[in-house]
């Protein structure tokens, strides 16, 4: 197996693009516009072909030496291939890291066959999926008493909807409602929301009081057969009066008995009725 590293500006775009596409394990979190979103500081490693690739997303410590990181934006990242993800093709990539890279860490999909004698570190991780391809009655018998009684909550303090908020508006809720916001994210917020509203990949939707404060968003990019919750947030108002519960049974209603998989993507389902599944975090 042939194997090159390439700068970022060496890709050929289409290639790499179409490969993410393809893959057996693909994700929005592997396009090269999305990788550009987050970071210019990555290079890459290609099958030859472009069989499969594999992003090296660095960053430096203190004493300026770097290491391959897994970025907050990507939770699950690591090698794309449109074959399977065989020991030997792991096995092949993990050799072919340069030498420059004092540590790493990637993730690697749940089917993955993980090497056991490459010294690595191997932590398993869990995300909660959910399947709508049934109906949305079928969705409700999953609603644990607490997620139904929200429901109930919301409609009593007449709670509404709202739809296509500015990705600016969404990213400024998330500023300043969200324990996971980082400062140094905002922009690749912003980037990777436009990017996915120019390909018509994605939608926001928020919910207002009867007033028209905003207490609840989040934005959904389709990807691989999934809704991905890209970022959900809910005020401290908001979470009492049942907003994202609401929010959530709104994307129910409107995608049930469709053949997509609702993706959590590491946030909490609120009582939904999600599946875990697994995936791992690779460390040396």
């Amino acid at each position: 197996m042939k194997i090159s590293l390439l700068s970022r500006d060496e890709i050929d775009r289409s290639k790499w693009n179409s490969c993410v596409h393809y893959a057996n394990n693909g994700n929005v979190f592997g396009y090269k516009w999305y990788l550009d979103a987050i970071s210019k500081d990555w290079e890459a490693l290609v099958e030859e072909g472009y069989g499969s690739v594999f992003p090296l997303i660095w960053k430096k410590n203190w004493l300026g030496s770097k290491k391959i990181c897994l970025p907050e934006l990507i939770p699950e990242g690591g090698i794309y291939s449109e074959g399977i993800l065989s020991s030997g093709r792991i096995r092949h990539f993990i050799e072919a890291i340069p030498k420059k890279y004092r540590s790493f860490t990637i993730s690697l999909s749940g089917q993955a066959k993980i090497p056991k004698d490459l010294g690595l570190q191997i932590e398993k991780q869990a995300n909660t999926q959910l399947s709508l391809n049934q109906s949305y009655e079928g969705l409700k018998n999953g609603f644990s008493p607490e997620f139904s009684d929200k429901l109930v909550d919301a409609e009593t303090l007449k709670l509404q909807p709202v739809s296509n908020l500015k990705p600016e508006v969404v990213a400024d809720f998330y500023r300043k409602n969200s324990l996971y916001y980082n400062k140094k994210n905002y922009f690749a917020y912003l980037r990777i929301m436009y990017n996915c509203l120019h390909r018509g990949w994605g939608f926001s939707t928020g919910i207002t009081d009867a007033k028209g404060n905003l207490l609840a968003v989040s934005f959904f990019i389709y990807s691989h057969g999934k809704i991905v919750n890209f970022l959900p947030v809910v005020s401290a108002t908001g979470q009492k009066a049942g907003a994202m519960p609401l929010l959530l049974n709104l994307v129910l209603q409107t995608h049930s008995g469709k053949p997509v998989i609702l993706d959590f993507n590491g946030f909490p389902d609120q009582g939904i009725g999600a599946q875990e599944q697994f995936y791992y975090h690779i460390s040396r």
